[in-house]
């Protein structure tokens, strides 16, 4: 992975994500979500509803994450 960077440029997760998300590695796909909401990437809530739907809906990190994009329950 060293060759795709560290993910630290503004917006690079978002890749991670998408890459992660594709290869239904679920956990690493929320850890790079999770990178994209501390960036404040405007394109979170569009990647929680359109990429990773009910798999981070479902996850039990899904309430924290809500929180930190100040998402409705």
């Amino acid at each position: 992975m060293n060759r795709l960077g560290d993910g630290s440029a503004l917006g690079a997760p978002n890749g991670f994500v998408w890459y992660h998300a594709l290869r239904s590695e679920v956990d690493q796909a929320m850890d790079w979500y999770e990178r994209l909401i501390e960036q404040r990437d405007v394109r979170a809530p569009w990647i929680a509803a359109h990429v990773l739907g009910d798999r981070i809906i479902s996850s039990p990190r899904w309430p924290a994450l809500r929180r930190k994009m100040n998402l409705p329950g």
